[in-house]
């Protein structure tokens, strides 16, 4: 078994979240902890019980976790992929894709149930590459 991942703490994904939706001038708030904890387990769980060591899959995983939980009034899908951004920044991986419109969508299908999940890790994972140090 390897290394235990460092995971996501609530309070980072709260920050992550206030920080978007001052972005865009909407108002932060979390409408359900529960939810979100809920959220920032999922990867946790297949990390413990399914014995998924992948980072990226975890990543992506707490993206979708997240942006389907809808535990914020605003943001959450943003607040989703962030939030895999900065698990897989803690995990010593960096995203180096674009960020456009079209990888966006992509996103967004997923969560409205339009593609699977494995569909977006195969376009995502294509642009993550280990923090050089």
């Amino acid at each position: 078994m390897p290394n235990e991942p460092r995971w996501l703490p609530l309070e980072a994904v709260l920050e992550i979240n206030e920080a978007h939706v001052a972005d865009s001038g909407e108002y932060h708030a979390l409408l359900s902890q529960a939810k979100l904890e809920g959220a920032l387990m999922r990867p946790q769980n297949i990390y413990h019980y399914n014995d998924e060591y992948n980072v990226v899959t975890l990543s992506v995983t707490l993206m979708f976790a997240i942006a389907e939980a809808h535990a914020f009034e605003q943001g959450n899908k943003r607040t989703g992929f962030t939030s895999g951004l900065a698990f897989l920044s803690d995990n010593g991986f960096n995203y180096v894709g674009p960020d456009t419109v079209e990888f966006a969508t992509h996103f967004k299908q997923v969560v409205e149930g339009q593609k699977p999940y494995d569909w977006f890790q195969a376009k995502f994972v294509e642009f993550v590459v280990p923090v050089e140090d």
